[in-house]
């Protein structure tokens, strides 16, 4: 993949060529609006032919190989967390996700439960999706809406999680 990369990526609308642990390579383009329609299909069309999947986050162009996704790392960590822990009083584990990006919501959707912020390309783009909440504010105070969320989530009613600070705790 990484040839078939490096043969698209001599464009002036590309400032970057990266691959990440030999998993998936990404372009980093100078600016989105930058890059050609055509050349966009000239890069889709070869790397779907290998089996891979291409998906344009902001100026990132991703080329993923099927079967790699947030999703399925968050399924796969689902099936390894429950099968090293006995279930407590019937409760078990729930994992919980966040996130912005148009490459977030299908882990958003595998979560048992999920948040995301009122901003970024998921917000953009108007999605949603069932038992996935949408936080009230935006920008830093969106983060500290999710942090809340994730608590309550884990400690409702404002109990503490095991290793947590306390509140009177300095920071």
């Amino acid at each position: 993949m990484l040839a078939l990369l490096e043969g698209l990526a001599d464009r002036p609308w590309v400032s970057k060529l990266r691959c990440a642990e030999d998993l998936f390579c990404y372009l980093v383009l100078t600016r989105r609006e930058d890059a050609p329609q055509a050349w966009l299909d000239d890069v889709t069309t070869p790397v779907t032919e290998l089996g891979w999947s291409v998906s344009l986050q902001g100026r990132k162009l991703y080329a993923v190989p099927a079967g790699v996704s947030k999703a399925s790392g968050l399924q796969r960590l689902r099936e390894r967390v429950r099968a090293g822990i006995a279930d407590r009083a019937g409760g078990g584990v729930r994992l919980l996700a966040t996130g912005d990006s148009l490459l977030d919501a299908p882990m958003l959707e595998v979560a048992d439960l999920a948040i995301r912020p009122a901003h970024g390309e998921l917000h953009e783009q108007g999605w949603t999706a069932d038992g996935v909440a949408v936080t009230t504010a935006s920008g830093a105070l969106a983060g500290e809406e999710i942090v809340g969320w994730m608590l309550e989530q884990v400690a409702p009613g404002g109990a503490e999680p095991a290793g947590a600070l306390s509140s009177s705790a300095p920071r």
